[in-house]
């Protein structure tokens, strides 16, 4: 606290001058790599070296005009230019990413006036790598600002962003662009104690170009109205809604508005209940409007026993189809303490929903379906029939047209059709996509459909041991169908064991997934080890494997990752570590075998860094083998 005092005081004195330095740091480095290279092809084989080296310098340095309220500015700059004598430019660095150089600027006036502004510039030329596997040289730069008129009635923001960024694989030469603009008000505002508004109007202006061939061009117009308040002075009464538009033209147009609308009540004697609207609209080459209303109603008794019921009903009315559907379902959570030694879990759920369609046998276009695409985890298009060459697959902005058999593939499974990631490719994984295609639509058809969910769990010695069991059951019932139509039976038993410790955390599962459309036998296995021994020596261990045995066509798929590292400290001011890695991806036709290893020593003297290290990379993919040694050194000194 006193060095705060201290820094004030200084700064008050020093308020009167026209330039005042609040701080800056930075460090010169130099670093030289030595790299040996195999490859090995099908007809081919390539042996070659790389020597090169990296100065570097970074400075960061914050100051202001007259006084912090008046105008500050913080700059960030990064230089590290490179020689390099080989003969292939391909690797250039498999371990990190590497910044050449980098330019940050932002600045803030008049902060603590009615009207402030904050204007910023960033760019960034890098080399960077996707998951050990795709190398990319990176340049991007962004620009823009943001106008803040500050009053107690309706405060208003105004921002501007210029992103730009060009990506180019190093080893294949696909090249990617994206260019977008954003212009984007909001105002955030309280009529009463107890509520909060906000507006958003955004108009967005983007350009991506794959190959230079490709160009999607988009332009957006989008507002959001947010409000949310309490009913009463104890919060136990709330209601939000929610209100957005959004207005696209260019390579893909349609135009979306929906309402959301939500009360909640913490009742009396532990009952809960909730309510929902929803009034969802799509225009593009179709039409479609649909209506649905929920009802959550729930209890709980002591900290034992949860149970609910819940309802909704829902009408679709599209340019092909009308469809309705009415769902009705209940369920419990019990949890019990066992003495002082464990613990019973038990869920169950089940709910009923009646379908009912309306439509002609004719195909129908389906607009930014989303879905999360997570290794070894099945992903499928909602609908059956889908035209496989009608299938767009977008980032969750809509801006980056993702590229089939580059970042993704496509399998039909019984008439409908699972999408994959590829690895190394620009989805990450676990990352949500949207996804474009057109279907055919079955006659008219109904149904019941019928799912249960259970889960039983004994927890053992304080969360030391767990046995678990989940299942679940779908089946149909009156089904009435004039057409063609395929639908999800499925009957699902996961079994399971669980250690954890302090420092440890293992288990073993078993799924079995009995499925019309993608039945299959998956054992998994997973560790977690985090140990630090009187703070001389840390490990880290993370394994994870999956086995799939897809039944259908007696294909198995096998996912596994081993991640390591070691840290000693040799002294008080040195220390070496020892990283490494291993990847199995045995996908669908894919067979990637990879291994990753870092081996450094650091140490430092007040400000001068010295570290020194070896590099290994090998990864075997498919019929394609390439191998990769390498030593560096890099000497810091900061200031």
């Amino acid at each position: 606290m006193m060095q705060n005092l201290i820094a004030e005081a200084q700064e008050s004195v020093n308020s009167g001058r026209f330039w005042v330095q609040r701080y800056l740091h930075g460090e010169v480095s130099l670093k030289g790599l030595w790299r040996q290279q195999e490859s090995y092809y099908p007809n081919s084989y390539e042996d070659w070296q790389s020597l090169y080296g990296i100065g570097g310098i970074k400075l960061l340095s914050g100051s202001y005009f007259w006084m912090p309220e008046v105008m500050t500015l913080d700059l960030d700059l990064e230089f590290n230019p490179e020689t390099r004598k080989e003969k292939y430019i391909q690797i250039p660095d498999r371990n990190e990413t590497r910044t050449l150089s980098k330019i940050g600027i932002r600045s803030t006036l008049l902060s603590k006036k009615p009207v402030s502004f904050s204007p910023f510039y960033t760019y960034n030329y890098s080399y960077f790598n996707r998951e050990n596997l795709t190398n990319v040289r990176s340049k991007t730069q962004n620009w823009g600002g943001r106008v803040v008129f500050n009053n107690k009635t309706v405060p208003v923001t105004l921002s501007y962003n210029d992103l730009y960024w060009r990506q180019k694989e190093t080893e294949t030469g696909l090249l990617y662009t994206n260019r977008r603009k954003t212009l984007e008000g909001r105002s955030v505002w309280h009529i009463f104690e107890k509520d909060r508004n906000e507006f958003v109007y955004g108009y967005d202006d983007y350009t991506y170009t794959y190959t230079v061939s490709d160009t999607t061009h988009n332009t957006v117009n989008r507002f959001s109205l947010n409000n949310q308040f309490y009913l009463d002075s104890a919060n136990n009464y709330s209601f939000n809604s929610f209100i957005n538009f959004f207005d696209q033209t260019g390579t893909y147009t349609f135009r979306r508005f929906e309402v959301n609308e939500r009360l909640s009540f913490n009742l009396p004697y532990n009952f809960r209940l909730k309510m929902h609207y929803n009034y969802y609209s799509l225009k593009d080459l179709q039409k479609l409007k649909q209506n649905r209303a929920t009802i959550d109603f729930s209890h709980k008794l002591y900290e034992s026993l949860r149970t609910y019921v819940h309802g909704s009903y829902s009408n679709t009315n599209q340019t092909v189809y009308d469809e309705t559907n009415l769902r009705i379902g209940a369920g419990f959570e019990y949890s019990k303490k066992i003495r002082e030694w464990g613990r019973l879990n038990i869920n169950y759920g089940y709910y009923r929903n009646n379908t009912d369609v309306k439509s002609d046998s004719r195909p129908v276009t389906v607009i930014n379906e989303t879905h999360s695409l997570t290794d070894g985890v099945p992903a499928l298009l909602d609908r059956p029939y889908v035209d496989m060459f009608s299938v767009v697959v977008k980032d969750i902005s809509g801006t980056i047209i993702y590229r089939l058999n580059l970042d993704y593939i496509l399998i039909e499974r019984n008439n409908y059709v699972e999408i994959q990631r590829i690895i190394g490719g620009q989805i990450p994984n676990g990352g949500d996509v949207m996804v474009d295609y057109i279907a055919v639509q079955p006659g008219d058809y109904g149904y019941d459909l019928n799912n249960h969910r259970i889960y039983t769990g004994v927890v053992f010695f304080h969360r030391l041991f767990e046995i678990y069991y989940r299942g679940g059951f779908q089946d149909y019932t009156n089904v009435k169908q004039s057409g063609f139509i395929t639908l999800k039976y499925y009957h699902q038993n996961i079994a399971g064991i669980r250690i954890e410790k302090s420092f440890f955390r293992g288990g073993i599962e078993y799924d079995h997934f009995d499925s019309n459309i993608i039945p299959y036998r998956m054992m998994r296995y997973y560790l977690n080890l985090q140990k630090n021994f009187r703070y001389k020596l840390f490990l880290t261990l993370n394994a994870s494997l999956r086995d799939y045995t897809y039944i259908e066509d007696d294909q198995e798929q096998l996912l596994g990752n081993v991640t390591a590292m070691a840290s000693y400290n040799l002294r008080q001011r040195s220390k070496l570590e020892l990283e490494t890695g291993y990847l199995k991806h045995k996908v669908y036709m894919t067979n990637l075998n990879l291994w990753t290893g870092r081996l450094k020593y650091t140490t430092f003297y007040r400000q001068l860094y010295f570290e020194a290290g070896f590099d290994f990379y090998s990864r075997n993919y498919t019929e394609n083998r390439f191998t990769m040694n390498g030593v560096f050194v890099k000497l810091t000194r900061k200031f």
